[in-house]
């Protein structure tokens, strides 16, 4: 996981799909731009993104939450 930032908070965050088929996720963490999505640490340095990331890309689907650092697949993914 990356997290891109310009002398303030983190405007992105990336990193691979856990799908394992090689592509990217990047997700805009500006509050100022839309889709937004939210990174939060907890204490214990686990790592919860909000909403869901769905990544669609021709007949594949990656939807899946993050949260405490842990993957939950959505049913309709397609992986």
């Amino acid at each position: 996981m990356v997290l891109v930032a310009s002398g303030g908070p983190p405007k992105w965050v990336g990193f691979k799909c856990p799908c394992g088929k090689g592509h990217d996720v990047l997700l805009n963490l500006d509050q100022g731009r839309r889709p937004t999505w939210t990174l939060t640490l907890s204490p214990k340095g686990k790592i919860t993104i909000a909403p869901s990331i769905d990544y669609l890309d021709g007949g594949r689907r990656c939807h899946f939450f993050l949260r405490k650092s842990k993957i939950l697949w959505a049913k309709d993914s397609i992986r």
